[in-house]
């Protein structure tokens, strides 16, 4: 029982990734906080700062090199504390086709309050060109229909 106890405590243990995004004045980084739930099927996770192509980059390759990962999981994520974003289309493009760590009927729900947050979450959406990504305002919201 200790160790079944054990187990569940480390699924919802959240890893953290903070990524310096280029070497100019003033630095400006990404931060982001995900915690995989193998019971339901999902990773949850909230990017704060400046999101960028490396960002995504080490946040997938982060995702694939933990064994709890599993890429049928459900995504959630939250884009709420965003400030910058710095991704050309072709950038867009390739993370979709080359980085994303997730299979493409996996459901995605994007969590976004401003419209420079929501015009991120809509290219991917249109990338991906499926109805399994949806864009919300709130994370209850998005939970439910994520999870659903």
């Amino acid at each position: 029982m200790a160790l079944e106890g054990r187990r569940v405590a480390e699924a919802k243990f959240p890893r953290s990734l903070t990524v310096l995004n280029g070497w100019g004045a003033p630095r400006k980084y990404l931060s982001v906080t995900y915690t995989i739930e193998p019971q339901d099927r999902l990773v949850a996770s909230q990017f704060c700062g400046v999101l960028s192509v490396r960002g995504l980059e080490m946040y997938a390759a982060s995702l694939r090199a933990d064994r709890r990962f599993d890429p049928t999981f459900a995504e959630l994520v939250d884009l709420r504390k965003v400030d910058e974003i710095h991704l050309r289309p072709e950038d867009a493009l390739r993370l979709a086709d080359q980085v994303d760590p997730f299979v493409l009927d996996s459901k995605r729900a994007f969590v976004a309050h401003t419209q420079m947050q929501v015009h991120s979450a809509k290219m991917h959406q249109l990338l991906q060109n499926k109805r399994t990504i949806q864009i919300f305002s709130s994370i209850e919201e998005a939970r439910r229909w994520v999870c659903s």
